[in-house]
């Protein structure tokens, strides 16, 4: 069978930050698209509902790099059983520390009001990649200064809540630990 034409079909633009590292998901009425530099909400029409604007800026009044940075390595995921909308990216160091940047949407309306943390890591986060189980959100990284790879586990019902102080698992291993057979 071949393939329906698109519902609509918008430019949802790429950012200016070089590699631009563009990443988006869509929702029932809204598609949520990141680029190193930037977020922007579009309705499924693909008018512009918000932005662009500097991903950081969703971490106005919170303090520290998430605020302060704009660092880069977007995610964008729309969780569609709790009907919310995850953003995150790095900070790449004016610390102390680095953190992975994490803003939940409080409903499905990504033009809503955000929670948001701070999850600090011993090293720098790169390459963070994200997944949701029905207990938790998980992020992978590559902890590039150390040679590790790190694994998060962050409570979903806590994060859903907006507790400010979710129960996190994590740990590292070292990188290419099985190299070699």
């Amino acid at each position: 069978r071949a393939m329906p034409a698109p519902g609509a079909s918008f430019n949802a633009g790429s950012g200016t930050a070089n590699p631009p590292d563009p990443v988006g998901d869509v929702g029932p009425s809204h598609y949520v698209r990141m680029a190193n530099a930037s977020f922007q909400i579009f309705g499924k029409t693909g008018t512009s509902m918000f932005g662009p604007a500097a991903i950081n800026t969703l971490f106005t009044g919170f303090g520290g790099a998430c605020e302060a940075e704009n660092a880069g390595d977007p995610v964008v995921i729309y969780d569609q059983l709790a009907e919310r909308w995850l953003l995150s990216q790095f900070s790449d160091g004016s610390g102390p520390g680095f953190f992975n940047c994490v803003a939940l949407s409080t409903s499905g309306n990504p033009l809503g009001t955000w929670y948001r943390w701070a999850f600090a890591t011993n090293t720098f986060p790169d390459y963070p990649k994200y997944g949701m189980w029905p207990n938790a959100f998980l992020i992978s990284t590559r902890e590039v200064n150390a040679g590790l790879i790190g694994a998060y586990a962050i409570d979903r019902a806590q994060m859903l809540a907006g507790n400010a102080l979710p129960r996190m698992v994590q740990f590292t291993v070292p990188v290419d630990v099985y190299s070699g057979d």
